[in-house]
């Protein structure tokens, strides 16, 4: 450790870079240099990287031999413990995603069952909603407000 830098534990560091890319929105690292008293570029350098495997920021494109300037990509207040997409430490090289394909959505939804839908009647369903049949009535339901309306109606 050379004279004037700091030792700093990865999760304090990573903390530290967490805060400068919310209050900053972009960092290059001899910005997070500056921002974190003491600390050396190799240090900042292995924990950035390390932030970059897990997902959690990201390089910006700009032009060959400038400064890289990263992001975040996640949208998390807090920078947790551990990686929320892998469950494991941020010291570990690789970071195993378990997100799903595109391939396996189609799968998924294609096993949905299919009953009728508004969208049959005419109407549009939400394009936010997460699977086609979220707007369907169950039978019953169905038949107990008719009845409802029948009696009332009589």
């Amino acid at each position: 450790m050379s004279k004037g830098t700091k030792r700093y534990s990865a999760g304090h560091l990573r903390k530290c870079i967490w805060r400068s890319l919310i209050i900053m929105n972009t960092v290059t690292i001899p910005s997070l240099i500056c921002t974190i008293p003491g600390v050396s570029g190799d240090t900042v350098r292995r924990a950035v990287r390390a932030l970059e495997i897990h997902g959690y920021i990201g390089k910006r494109p700009g032009r060959a031999g400038e400064t890289t300037v990263y992001a975040r990509t996640d949208d998390t207040p807090l920078l947790p413990a551990t990686c929320h997409h892998c469950g494991k430490s941020f010291s570990l090289k690789v970071c195993e995603k378990d997100k799903e394909t595109k391939k396996e959505k189609q799968t998924k939804r294609e096993k949905l069952p299919q009953v009728e839908t508004v969208a049959e009647s005419g109407t549009k369903p939400a394009a936010d909603y997460p699977y086609e049949g979220w707007h369907v009535l169950p039978q019953e339901l169905k038949d107990r407000l008719t009845e409802e309306v029948t009696n009332d109606a009589a």
